[in-house]
């Protein structure tokens, strides 16, 4: 670089500067300057090249060059140009003449993929998208002799359009045939294509070794970071190094990727190159809409020279999407919230985000395990074991020899050998027979530890491909037949299972290519030196065209992309590439990465540990392997499934539909959804599309509808008598009623705590609260438990009590809230005897209605034997908590009431305030405080709080209670209870309303009327109760002055929603007035009789409106007679039916024109 320099200026610099660089730098920069004409600097003009080869960017270039500093940008277009009339250069870069100088003799092995190449092209009008295909290939480094590089000579300029006429790739047009060339392809029988697994036992003891790395870590000193699957592999792996494969961008072809003669240009091109090379075949890879028409294209030229090859990263990426699917519902959603924002768990659940699927997954995989491995650990010396335990347990010795293990593996210099060792060996034989017996006695255990199963499967297909093991790779294909098949992704299903019936043939088809795959590992690309980081071909093209396509200096970004700019983009590439890595190596900031793999980065780590001990929390709380629980059940929504939820058998369901397509031909074999599973989602509420349940998230749907009805052209507003969502959302979550805070409205009535001297006659309590605030001891027989509780009664309360308490075994309605109380907590039935030891959590066990029924018994007994009053209801159990207090104050007693619940103050509250001064004796509330909150709790006397409350509230507090959302009701969304409280000091109306609802005498329909028009007033309307036309307009009013996602749950609930809400309220509300939990029948007022219990109704109308329209043909039938719907309901029609759209019939709506000519287009052919 100093030769450049004249000898003078040479002398000059370096008395300047004591930087070599800077001195060439400078010294070509003045000489460039002093003769522009003449010069052409070697570093300005690689500065140059390398700009518009990074940023792409010809402004950037005409600034600097502007200072002096680096050629200029019409400089560097004559330099792309000059490389396009380079006749080696063309020939080389367009693979017209692939150079066949081998090395060893040996016939080299070119292969190539191609992909859709989509962009949104940045140009003055916004259209023009481009829809292409973007092709590469590649070639193991070493089986053929790299030219050395050739020095461009400057060239006039030519027009490019003159020079990539030579070039590019011939297009074609392919005439299918009359019969299909897929119906002559035969589905072999499953048990012949579906390779039975092999395990590897290397990739098993490994992948065994790091499941139990969080546990075996522990005992090491000092403890290392869990480290996640992928980097715990690679640090466990070989450290030699293996040469890369050299990859080439083909030309792109603007032509629809999805039509049969791009596919068979395409074919036809990688055909030319392979008999130019004198090669016996080569591949082309798909993903699998393009693959299955190249398998068709291939099979109608019979073309044996391109073996077709379905893209194993898109399998991988539809597989995770699968087995996402099959855990719908099941509480796998909640849980990967815990890690991963709300926003970004649908995307992974789809498969789309894969990086952060498979993180999930193997998160999920690893704490699944700790579960599971808490059955094997050795019993601590101060624990008691109970001998019941599922299988055999590991000692300490063998702990600690994994532990060691453990470490050997994470030491990168240390040898060891997992494939003989016997303690891993009996690791994996009992962890097996665990599974098994999980299994087989519980359907909850039996989905997570398929989970675990299909994780393992993912796990060994990325391992075959990163190992380059082709059987390995076919097994792992394989191992996902059935879960495509089960889980309705029948592309992939069908796709799959023909891919793997032909490479299985290549041993006979293409003995060469066989040897290359099965010996060398060819079928993968390799782009670094690890030996473990094999890529599927089309991941590879993903990395290499596409993002070079969409990077800054790609042509997406106002270059266009016509096909002059594609192909200088293409064909120039790799000048200005290696022209910028000779820059960055002279000044030393050429950029290269990290050998460590990224999940062993100290940051990544910690993260990882972090996210494991979140998921580890929430299966702590929603333990899937909970013993003695044998039905199927979602862990975060606690419903039980129905016996055609059959998740938890994928396998089955998929062997039993892949093997009916046995000897099939392709064009035949169908796969019919209902023999498909059904997941946990489909318990909850969704909407009907013709046969069809789909689930949608609420604003989604909503926003649909919306759209829809807009385009109909018939009354808008009318849709809003409609949800246009699954459920009612201003009232209801999937299945559960809105819950508010009861508590708000407790704490607003419960303020004078100052009540003076107390003298208690009476002791009336709750029994729910009792039977939770003691803390049940573990490991004890149920007699000690009941102990507490009578000793606690005993020293808390003095004087008699009266326990009230619930019998948990008769349906009323709180069965709905006992469901969403339970959640995910699950117990089996349990034989409560006093001699039982107790094994179990307590919040578990009392979820089991039957088991806290069976120790509600014990403790009745208990207490009554102490001398305590104890009553067991069949029904409210805080109607009766309220009545009986109520009536020994009558009796003169002083009672306190030791209940925390707002219902039971709420009724008290009421029914003194009612009876004036005529009650003669005390009744004082005693709430206990809060776990963590001392000043929560208090004594507070009800007749104080009567007489400071106002007495609008007084006498609508029933009403208010119930109409905000209590235990039997719904809440409002974003509507506490505190806003009516308020408001109906304000509103005599409201009063008037709160009076009728008590009344017994009123019908269904005057209640309904009176709840639609309490829902007007709350959202601002005070002179009707049309809830449709209010809804209407507080959309438009969203519409506009909301600049945030639009949201259903703030609308107003439709009038059938409403209807069936003032029901359920008027039917609470008599019942507390009443103090008789028996009054009215629930299935009259809002209730229905569900697979759990009372269940609420939602509404009796559809989601959406079922939208009447015509499919007459104007040739036929005009819309002029009863044969057209329309007409037969009365309606015009309107632009959504099928033959007229609303414009050529008879019953067209006034004002739109009919056309002249009925038939003007019906000749075209």
């Amino acid at each position: 670089m100093s030769d450049f320099i004249v000898p003078s200026l040479k002398i000059f610099l370096d008395v300047l500067l004591n930087r070599e660089l800077w001195k060439v730098a400078l010294g070509q920069a003045l000489i460039q300057a002093a003769r522009p004409r003449s010069v052409i600097a070697p570093l300005l003009f690689g500065l140059g090249v390398e700009l518009d080869h990074i940023f792409g960017s010809k402004w950037v270039v005409s600034q600097l060059y502007s200072l002096g500093f680096c050629i200029s940008a019409d400089e560097v277009a004559l330099f792309k140009n000059s490389i396009l009339q380079d006749e080696e250069q063309y020939s080389l870069s367009t693979s017209e003449e692939i150079d066949s100088q081998v090395m060893d003799n040996e016939t080299p092995c070119y292969q190539f993929v191609a992909d859709n190449a989509d962009a949104n092209i940045v140009t003055l009008d916004g259209t023009g998208t481009f829809h292409g295909t973007g092709l590469i290939r590649w070639i193991k480094r070493g089986m053929v002799k790299s030219k050395p590089e050739s020095q461009v000579l400057r060239r006039a300029r030519l027009q490019v359009s003159e020079l990539y006429k030579k070039g590019g790739i011939q297009t074609r047009t392919y005439y299918r045939s009359a019969i299909p060339a897929l119906s002559q392809l035969i589905l072999s029988p499953l048990l012949e294509i579906q390779i039975p697994h092999i395990v590897n036992s290397s990739e098993f003891y490994t992948t065994l070794l790091w499941r139990s790395s969080e546990l075996l870590r522990k005992a090491l000193q000092p403890a290392p970071n869990w480290i996640n699957w992928s980097g715990y592999v690679e640090a466990a792996s070989s450290k030699d190094t293996i040469s890369v494969d050299d990859i080439h961008i083909l030309p792109l072809l603007d032509l629809n990727p999805n039509d049969e003669s791009t596919i068979f240009s395409l074919i036809c091109y990688v055909d030319k190159q392979a008999r130019q090379c004198k090669m016996p075949c080569t591949t082309i890879t798909f993903d699998q809409p393009l693959y299955i028409k190249a398998v068709e294209v291939t099979a109608a030229i019979q073309c044996e020279t391109v073996v077709v090859r379905l893209g194993g990263f898109h399998t991988l990426m539809n597989a995770v999407g699968a087995i996402f699917h099959l855990m719908r519902g099941s509480g796998i959603e909640e849980a990967m919230m815990e890690v991963y924002g709300e926003n970004t768990v649908p995307h992974i659940m789809s498969g789309k985000a894969i990086a952060r699927a498979l993180r999930a997954i193997n998160l999920l995989d690893s704490s699944l395990h700790i579960k599971l491995l808490e059955f094997l650990q050795p019993v601590e010396a101060d624990a008691t074991d109970n001998d019941d335990n599922i299988v055999p347990r590991l000692t300490e010795e063998q702990l600690t020899s994994l532990s060691n293990l453990l470490e050997k593996s994470l030491e990168l210099s240390s040898e060891y050998d997992l494939d003989e060792n016997p303690v891993l060996q009996t690791l994996a034989s009992r962890l097996s027979l665990l599974q098994s017996t999980l299994s087989s006695t519980s359907r909850t255990a039996k989905l997570w530890i398929q989970f675990i199963n299909y994780a393992s499967c993912v796990k060994r297909f990325i391992y075959a491909e990163r190992t380059k093991n082709w059987d390995a790779h076919l097994v792992g294909c394989s191992d996902f037949l059935n879960l495509f098949a089960a889980t309705g992704h029948i592309h992939y299903a069908k796709s799959c299972r023909l891919y793997i019936q032909q490479m299985q043939a290549l041993p006979h088809t293409h003995p060469w290519l066989y040897a290359l795959y099965s010996e060398k590992g060819l079928h993968v690309v390799q782009r670094t030196e690890h030996p473990l980081n094999g890529l599927w071909s089309d991941l590879t093209i993903e990395q290499f065209l596409m993002a070079s396509l969409k990077s800054r200096s790609g042509i997406t970004h106002g270059k266009g992309l016509s096909e002059r700019v594609r192909y200088q983009w293409v064909y120039t590439m790799h000048h200005r590439a290696a022209i910028h890595d000779a820059m960055t190596t002279l000044t030393g900031r050429r950029r290269t990465s990290s050998n460590q793999h990224v999940e062993l980065g100290t940051s990544r780590k910690h993260r990882d540990q972090a996210d494991l001990a979140k998921f580890r929390q929430w299966l702590d709380n929603h333990n899937p392997f909970e013993p003695g629980i044998p039905v199927l059940r979602s862990l975060s929504t606690g419903i039980t499934a129905t016996e055609d939820i059959n998740c938890d058998r994928a396998e089955e369901v998929g062997y039993k539909i892949q093997t009916s397509l046995d000897n099939k031909p392709y064009t035949e074999a169908k796969i019919k959804r209902k023999d498909q599973i059904r997941t946990l989602q489909d318990l909850l509420p969704g909407v009907r599309v013709g046969k069809k349940v789909i689930h949608v998230d609420p604003t989604t749907l909503f926003l649909r509808c919306v759209e829809v009805a807009k385009r109909l052209g018939s009354d808008f507003r009318a849709f809003f008598r409609y949800e246009m969502c699954s459920v009612p959302t201003s009232l209801f979550k999937d299945n559960c009623m809105l819950k508010t805070q009861k508590s708000a409205l407790a704490a607003k009535l419960l303020v004078e705590r100052d009540i003076g001297q107390l003298q208690t006659d009476f002791f009336v309590i709750d029994g729910g609260w009792l039977l939770h605030r003691i803390t049940w001891k573990r490991n004890v027989t149920f007699n000690e438990i009941l102990c507490q509780y009578s000793e606690f009664v005993r020293q808390r309360f003095a004087c008699k009590c009266m326990i009230v308490m619930d019998g948990y075994v008769e349906s009323n309605i709180k069965d709905h809230e006992r469901l969403r109380r339970i959640n995910s907590k699950v117990c089996g039935d349990v034989m409560v005897r006093l001699d039982t030891l107790n094994k179990y959590h307590q919040s578990n066990f009392l979820s089991n209605n039957t088991n806290k029924s069976r120790i509600v018994e014990l403790l009745a007994a208990r207490l009554s034997e102490d001398g305590h009053i104890v009553r067991k209801c069949s029904g409210d159990a805080d109607i009766t908590i309220a009545n009986d207090a109520l009536r020994l104050s009558s009796e003169g007693n002083n009672v306190q009431v030791v209940c925390n619940d707002t219902d039971v103050v709420c009724m008290l509250v009421y029914h003194v305030f009612q009876r004036g001064d005529n009650a003669s004796g005390q009744i004082v509330l005693r709430k206990e405080p809060l776990p963590g909150k001392p000043k929560s709790g208090g004594l507070f006397c009800i007749q104080d709080i009567c007489g400071k409350i106002h007495s609008r509230q007084a006498e609508a507090l029933l009403f208010i209670h119930a109409c905000s959302g209590c235990d039997t009701t719904s809440s409002l969304f974003k509507h506490g209870k505190l806003e009516l409280y308020n408001y109906i000091v304000k509103s005599e109306r409201l009063v008037a309303i709160a009076e009728k609802m008590k009344s017994t005498d009123m019908s269904q329909t005057r209640i309904g009327d009176l709840g639609a028009e309490i829902f007007c007033r709350q959202f601002g309307d005070q002179n009707s109760n049309d809830l449709t036309t209010l809804r209407h307009t507080k959309f438009q009013m969203m519409i506009t002055e909301n600049l945030s996602k639009l949201d259903p749950r703030l609308l107003p609930p439709t009038p059938r929603a409403s209807y069936y809400h003032s029901l359920r309220v008027h039917l609470q509300v008599v019942r507390w007035l009443q103090l008789d939990d028996c009054l009215l029948d629930e299935k009259e007022w809002g209730w229905e009789v569900g697979p759990h219990g009372l269940q609420p109704i939602m509404t009796d109308l559809p989601a959406a409106l079922t939208f009447v329209r015509c499919k007459c043909k104007r040739l036929n039938n005009r819309c002029g007679n009863h044969q057209c719907s329309c007409v037969k309901h009365g309606l015009k029609s309107v632009e959504a039916c099928g033959g007229c759209h609303g414009r050529d019939c008879d019953n067209c709506p006034s004002g739109i024109p009919q056309d002249d000519d009925d038939d003007d287009g019906d000749d075209v052919q």
